[in-house]
């Protein structure tokens, strides 16, 4: 039972930075006009994304991770 609290705390943990850490990301990018250049970091290589896109795929992280937390 113990080991089990450990971990769940610790994957509560991770999901509280990582959603801390994409909440900025989201105010980043509400920060950025239209025409501004956003790119993902894939492995070492950087890669160009759509603004709409990246700002699409950080709020499905957040709402993913949202739940992740409040269902633990």
């Amino acid at each position: 039972l113990l080991p089990d609290i450990a971990k769940n705390h610790q994957v509560r943990k991770k999901y509280t930075i990582q959603l801390g850490e994409n909440e900025l990301v989201l105010k980043e990018l509400d920060l950025l006009n239209e025409a501004a250049n956003v790119y993902k970091l894939i492995g070492p290589v950087l890669v160009k994304q759509d603004l709409a896109e990246a700002n699409a795929n950080v709020r499905k992280r957040i709402e993913y991770m949202s739940a992740e937390l409040y269902a633990s």
